[in-house]
């Protein structure tokens, strides 16, 4: 059976326009990927920069308080815990009468507990509570003086 010319041009014609309609439609998948990708990072950074915003909180609630030394002793079990394997992500000052101490692990907790060194907390003394953070907003430090 042969066919005519016009039959031919008319498949070839429906042949390419079928490959730029895929072409069109693969493109626009791509695009959608991308747009994707950028609204996923955008979430993400958003509930990164949430999360940290939560876990600070509970550290700068302190800042500018009056503490009792009980809780100052609570405050350092809850963040540096009570062994040297314990790490905090910011170290805690006390600054007494007697001078400053600073601890950035659990292992000093025995020393907040030792009245002759400088570092002792006084259960019923009142300590002021200072929160320090670096220029990007993160808590390097947590000092509590003495009143």
């Amino acid at each position: 059976m042969k066919r005519n010319r016009l039959e031919v041009a008319v498949r070839g014609l429906l042949l390419a326009a079928a490959v730029i309609i895929t072409l069109v439609i693969v493109a626009l998948g791509f695009n959608q990927l991308t747009q994707s990708k950028e609204a996923a990072s955008v979430v993400s950074q958003a509930l990164h920069d949430t999360t940290e915003s939560l876990r600070d909180a509970d550290v700068k609630q302190y800042s500018e308080t009056d503490m009792t030394g009980a809780e100052v002793k609570n405050f350092y079990k809850k963040y540096l815990g009570t062994s040297s394997t314990t790490h905090g992500d910011f170290s805690i000052v006390i600054a007494n009468t007697g001078g400053t101490a600073t601890y950035t692990d659990g292992s000093g907790f025995t020393t907040l507990e030792n009245t002759s060194s400088s570092g002792y907390v006084k259960p019923t003394a009142m300590y002021h509570c200072t929160v320090n953070v670096n220029a990007n907003g993160v808590i390097t430090s947590v000092k509590f003086t003495i009143k």
